[in-house]
């Protein structure tokens, strides 16, 4: 695989921050255990009450798993835990086996330097707007949820999430929607984290899904996070997004260990 631009440990923090960010709101926690976190917003979908594991070190790691189970438990929640680079050892397999948390697939972690990288025009039709205030972030955070297909449960708690979450509009922490002839196609996310550009929450509506959209608000966010002072930009790639991301020019450094810890 290529070099890493980025440091392991920002990755991971930047995955962290992203997620944490969700659970500050009325009803969410935020955990920690040495340099392994973890967060839960509530929301009846495991990727949303996640995990980030940055250590080998074995008590680190069980010291999360014992905070976050029981209130899990008591909220009826799965959570997705994200082995990162850094911790990714046979001990941390062990003792997370020995813990109950499964071993589910991985994810890549891909990187973009953004210099010389130039952001291309948009297609034709296609505008991007910065969203802020209280009620377009709830809405935003709902028809994000319409985007990746995630259900009208979890829309309208994610909705929600937005429209609570403290300090939402910090410096380097922007929300994207894409207007395609007017109508609203897409979302996307900058997070910034240690000087890199965190691209998260890429997605097009399905049916306007072909046309660009998705690639111009990753190109959207990279440009930003380059103005707010980034060198590199970094994400974690579905499937879908991956084919997307190596023709802008993302590529893939490592990838994500994740497991699943069910309440």
């Amino acid at each position: 695989m290529p070099e890493s631009l980025v440091p392991f440990h920002i990755h991971d923090k930047s995955l962290a921050s992203y997620w944490g960010s969700l659970a500050t709101g009325d009803s969410g926690q935020l955990f920690a255990s040495g340099s392994c976190s973890g967060s839960i917003c509530g929301l009846p979908e495991g990727l949303f009450n996640p995990a980030v594991v940055s250590s080998q070190n074995t008590d680190d790691i069980s010291g999360l798993v014992r905070q976050m189970r029981p209130e899990l438990a008591r909220r009826n929640l799965s959570s997705l835990w994200w082995v990162g680079r850094g911790a990714q050892d046979p001990a941390t397999t062990k003792v997370l086996g020995s813990l109950g948390v499964k071993q589910i697939g991985e994810t890549p972690a891909m990187e973009c330097p953004l210099d010389p990288w130039r952001p291309a025009p948009l297609p034709e039709g296609l505008t991007i707007e910065t969203v802020t205030g209280r009620k377009p972030r709830s809405a935003w955070g709902n028809f994000l949820c319409l985007c990746f297909e995630l259900g009208e449960e979890i829309a309208e708690g994610y909705a929600l999430v937005e429209e609570k979450m403290p300090d939402a509009e910090r410096f380097g922490y922007e929300r994207y929607l894409a207007r395609l002839d007017g109508e609203p196609a897409g979302v996307a996310l900058l997070n910034m984290e240690g000087g890199v550009a965190g691209v998260y929450c890429i997605a097009t509506l399905p049916s306007a899904r072909g046309r660009g959209v998705g690639a111009a608000v990753t190109r959207h966010t990279m440009a930003r996070g380059k103005t707010l002072g980034a060198t590199a930009a970094l994400l974690q790639a579905t499937e879908m997004g991956e084919p997307v991301y190596r023709k802008i020019g993302f590529k893939t450094v490592f990838h994500y260990q994740n497991y699943a810890l069910e309440a």
